[in-house]
């Protein structure tokens, strides 16, 4: 016999199972894209950074059981963006940290295209709980 929890979880929506509407998607990716592409050509600012750690935070919520790596260098590009600007550098990127976070952003662009509006939802919220300010630095 089964033993019922208190503690239910409510049933999902339809509207929950669904993928992202694609107007989010599209809003979402773009400014992703335009953060990457500020820093790539020597524009970035602590915008750039945060959109890009938060794109990294989500990504990472989002793999599961993947593999980590990809999210690890690019945690590490950021880190050392974030180094040479804490020394006065510009905001900017090399060509193999412009080459790892490119495929973080693709990544989380694939993610962003499948991903059940609940599950999307839950990793923010996550993100919110943790309240990680540093999630640029190593994973």
């Amino acid at each position: 016999m089964r033993k019922h929890s208190t503690l239910r979880r409510r049933p999902l929506t339809k509207a929950q199972l669904l993928p992202l509407p694609a107007e989010q998607i599209r809003r979402l990716a773009l400014k992703h894209h335009l953060a990457l592409a500020a820093l790539c050509e020597g524009r970035g600012d602590v915008d750039a950074i945060v959109t890009l750690s938060n794109v990294l935070a989500l990504a990472v919520c989002l793999s599961a059981d993947e593999d980590a790596e990809p999210c690890r260098r690019a945690g590490n590009a950021l880190a050392e963006c974030i180094a040479r600007a804490e020394h006065g550098d510009p905001w900017t990127l090399n060509d193999s940290e412009r080459t790892v976070l490119k495929a973080l952003v693709l990544l989380h662009d694939e993610q962003l295209s499948v991903v059940p509006v609940h599950r999307y939802l839950d990793a923010l919220e996550q993100l919110q709980r943790t309240n990680v300010p540093d999630v640029g630095l190593a994973i």
